[in-house]
């Protein structure tokens, strides 16, 4: 005697029981495909232009840290001009 676990395994095994689901569930995919389309290009797209900010943002920063670098470099003690 099976005990319903079994049979329940055993009914999900059959070929045809795979191919039933897969039919049944295949609508329900699509819907939900469709309807939150737009929102994942939305997403990706934003995901690119957060992506481009950052690295101009990275771009901007590493500029001003080099030019203060080098202005830092001409008058050692915060930019006050040391006299000689």
């Amino acid at each position: 005697m099976h005990t319903i676990k079994e049979t329940f395994i055993d009914f999900f095994k059959k070929e045809e029981t795979k191919k039933e689901m897969k039919l049944m569930v295949r609508p329900i995919f699509d819907w939900v495909y469709n309807e939150f389309y737009v929102y994942f290009l939305l997403i990706c797209i934003y995901n690119i232009v957060l992506v481009f900010v950052l690295l101009v943002i990275m771009y901007i920063l590493i500029c001003i840290w080099f030019r203060d670098a080098n202005y830092l470099h001409i008058y050692p003690i915060m930019g006050q001009k040391m006299d000689v």
